[in-house]
């Protein structure tokens, strides 16, 4: 009987440092994922960007507000696409769905005008270059175009 007491006994304390262990390794996880993850608001392609155009500090400042604007307005994109899908599968909670070819129009509607102010971002930060770094541009776009048309992007718009 005190064989199987203390066995018992060790079995509840191996499970109680085990369940102990996996919620240190939880918290561990969790804390390098949303502290040591992060690197800031697209930081690594923007730094990436300023250096394949050798973009000076002027020209860093105006980029930085480029950014600025750009991720408002995708912001605001974002959200109004996140509604409209939202309302269009609310519809399949329904039995009309009527709304359907409208909201799917919608969502059609702001992807173009996401792809608008990409391009917009885009056409602004050339015209900040200089002469001798249109080149780089040219090459820096040729891989965005890449990029987007095979699909290797976290989002929906490139980051910088």
């Amino acid at each position: 009987m005190i064989s199987l007491i203390s066995c018992t006994m060790s079995k509840t304390k191996l499970l109680t440092i085990l369940v102990v262990v996996l919620v240190l390794i939880n918290i561990a996880a969790m804390t390098a994922f949303f502290v040591g993850g992060k690197r800031g608001p697209h930081k690594g392609p923007k730094k990436m960007i300023i250096n394949k155009l050798d973009l000076d500090q002027n020209q860093t400042t105006e980029y930085e507000a480029l950014i600025e604007d750009h991720q408002i307005k995708i912001r605001e994109k974002e959200e109004a696409l996140r509604t409209a899908k939202q309302n269009l599968f609310n519809l399949l909670q329904k039995n009309n769905y009527n709304e359907k070819d409208q909201l799917i129009e919608k969502i059609g509607q702001i992807h173009k005008e996401m792809d608008h102010i990409h391009f917009q971002h885009f056409t602004e930060l050339k015209k900040i270059c200089k002469p001798d770094q249109i080149e780089k541009f040219n090459a820096l776009t040729n891989n965005l175009a890449r990029s987007m048309a095979t699909g290797n992007k976290k989002r929906h718009h490139p980051k910088h």
